[in-house]
């Protein structure tokens, strides 16, 4: 059995809890840490403004057909106006006959006025008869196009309307903009540099879908990150929403009194459906 001296174990036990004691003050330090770092994410967090002013979607019509095909419907659609076939009126023919007695004039004029009236009834039928045969060959044509009437109409909205953008529905926030400081105001009017970049593709129109944009601007204004803090669940809306908010920028520069806010990160952009 080997005994130590007295002042080497007295070294070893003061080693060991020296040991302990700093493993628990590691542990604590660690934890303590931890526990800051969640806490100030959460209160970053809180401190997120969503925009109160609305984010509209703006719907890009998306044909199903290519640019040559819309084309092509357009010619054909077009041609139908100009060669729908007229039935013109046959002009009465007017025999001149010799002069007669009193009798027989009376009977002349009473032959051409009922002339007039069948003409004028002759026109009717005619005017009905075109109005009819252009109907008539709008529908052959759209079943020989494979087309409803519905179908067709909108096929010739999307050719002659393009990438036309149509207003969608907004969202409103809960307050007025009047009662915030100078960094929510400045937050008001993203959207309005936003806007004319946010579009989505027609297939997307009848998802209620939501998603929010967490923005970290620099002092001058320019984008430094977009990221997406709230996803609506469908990657090419967030997409689109990411695209809308990296295409705004750059963004009017930040005042010196909130220019940390806005390089922290404390702007979140709702974009609902």
């Amino acid at each position: 059995m080997i005994v130590l001296p007295i002042n080497e174990q007295k070294f070893r036990n003061y080693f060991f809890m020296s040991l302990v004691v700093h493993v628990i003050i590691s542990i604590f330090i660690i934890g303590f840490k931890k526990y800051e770092s969640h806490n100030e994410e959460i209160l970053k967090n809180e401190n997120l403004k969503l925009v109160q002013a609305s984010v509209r979607v703006d719907v890009v019509a998306m044909p199903k057909f290519t640019i040559k095909e819309l084309k092509q419907m357009q010619k054909e659609m077009g041609s139908i106006d100009s060669e729908t076939p007229e039935v013109e009126a046959k002009p009465e023919v007017v025999q001149e006959e010799a002069p007669a007695d009193g009798p027989e004039l009376i009977k002349e004029t009473k032959t051409k006025s009922f002339a007039d009236m069948m003409k004028d009834l002759s026109n009717e039928k005619v005017a009905k008869k075109k109005v009819d045969i252009k109907d008539a060959f709008k529908e052959d044509s759209n079943k020989e196009k494979g087309l409803s009437q519905s179908e067709r109409n909108r096929l010739k909205n999307l050719v002659v309307q393009g990438n036309k953008i149509s207003e969608g529905v907004s969202l409103t926030g809960s307050g007025g903009s009047a009662a915030h400081g100078a960094f929510e105001r400045y937050v008001d009017s993203l959207p309005n540099f936003i806007r004319p970049h946010w579009k989505l593709p027609s297939y997307l129109l009848g998802k209620e879908l939501r998603c929010r944009i967490r923005v970290f601007i620099s002092e001058e204004g320019k984008l430094i990150r977009a990221i997406v803090h709230e996803s609506s669940g469908e990657n090419e809306y967030d997409n689109k929403a990411l695209e809308a908010v990296k295409s705004a920028s750059p963004f009017p520069g930040l005042s010196k009194e909130f220019a940390q806010r806005g390089v922290a990160g404390e702007i979140l952009l709702g974009f609902p459906l």
